[in-house]
């Protein structure tokens, strides 16, 4: 698949998490980052910047999840 198991579950949470925010929105983004699997917010902030290429500013999280 070209991927490593590691990198595999790191976007597969990812777009769990993606899912649920385009869903439910970004209030309580550290509560929904945490029961996703990331330890924090923070967490998922590199984990975002990593995998898109972007900073998660809240205008840009705001655009992405209709908030």
């Amino acid at each position: 698949m070209g991927v490593t198991p590691k990198k595999f579950s790191v976007i597969v949470r990812f777009y769990d998490t993606h899912k649920l925010l385009s869903k439910e929105g970004i209030e309580n983004l550290s509560q929904k980052a945490i029961e996703k699997g990331y330890f924090d917010q923070a967490h998922f902030n590199r984990n975002f910047k990593k995998l898109t290429g972007v900073n998660p500013s809240s205008k840009l999280m705001s655009i992405l999840y209709n908030t």
